[in-house]
């Protein structure tokens, strides 16, 4: 395979991830596509995660939050210090297959008219033990939006895709990457690399795993991005903080007793929106 090697941006946001963050970084420097930075932002976990970072302190971009924050701002401060030309993010307790980068990236230089490119993925436990191979469906916009079919990290796309759209809204605890995609796909074209590059680790603490809220955050958004069109005059951060109230409303009688005394107007303002 032919290409120009152009430089690309791996994010990775941790948090409590000791168990697995070795792994994900090591099959990160062991791809065959040979032009990569990796930048891992990490919050404040109670384990051993930060000392095994340091382990990898001279062959990556390490940076260390004073407080948890989420996997949007996280990846936001990435977006903000990467280089790349392209950009792909992976979850700390997924793992990339050796060639994932030089085949997505290969199609993306092959076919200009796409800008995101996303794969198959295998699903095993936290022993690593095979679960199950998805095949997920060629793109369609409409379909994807009713089950939300691609997982985050086995997307790679061009930076092109965060300086027209901006990066993730820091209002949503899951389901960002959700609301990032609904943006892109409104923009830019999409392709499957029909393979499974990525193994994606299922187990108890990953946020993925709490599928009620994940379906209810992605319902809300599809709510909100369906009332845009009236008001296309205002820019997305509107949209974000519209959003952030939206939640905070539909969620408050949910919310611990603390959490119900966050002011509408705090919501509004509380988060920088710049990526």
């Amino acid at each position: 395979m032919v290409f120009t090697i152009k430089l690309v941006s791996v994010i990775i946001p941790v948090y409590r991830s000791e168990h697995f963050i070795a792994k994900c970084i090591n099959a990160i420097l062991t791809q065959t596509y040979p032009n990569i930075e990796i930048i891992v932002i990490y919050d404040p976990s109670p384990d051993n995660t930060l000392n095994i970072l340091e382990e990898f302190r001279d062959r990556i971009n390490l940076i260390v939050q004073s407080k948890k924050t989420n996997p949007a701002y996280a990846r936001n401060m990435g977006l903000r210090i990467s280089k790349g030309e392209y950009i792909a993010f992976c979850d700390s307790d997924d793992f990339f297959e050796p060639n994932k980068l030089e085949k997505q990236i290969g199609l993306l230089e092959k076919n200009s008219h796409i800008a995101v490119s996303y794969s198959d993925f295998t699903i095993i436990d936290e022993n690593g033990k095979f679960i199950n191979e998805i095949k997920v469906p060629e793109w369609d916009r409409k379909k994807w939006m009713r089950n939300g079919f691609i997982t985050f990290s086995t997307v790679v796309i061009r930076r092109k895709v965060i300086k027209e759209i901006g990066g993730f809204n820091p209002y949503w605890d899951t389901s960002e990457d959700f609301d990032f995609l609904i943006r892109a796909s409104s923009r830019f074209n999409f392709k499957r690399y029909p393979e499974s590059l990525l193994k994606l680790t299922k187990h108890s603490k990953s946020l993925s795993t709490n599928i009620p809220k994940v379906k209810m955050n992605n319902n809300l958004i599809l709510r909100i991005y369906k009332i845009k069109p009236f008001f296309t005059f205002f820019k997305d951060q509107f949209y974000w903080k519209l959003s952030s109230i939206f939640y905070y409303n539909t969620l408050r009688d949910k919310l611990p007793e603390e959490k119900r005394k966050l002011s509408y107007i705090k919501r509004f303002i509380g988060f920088s929106t710049k990526y």
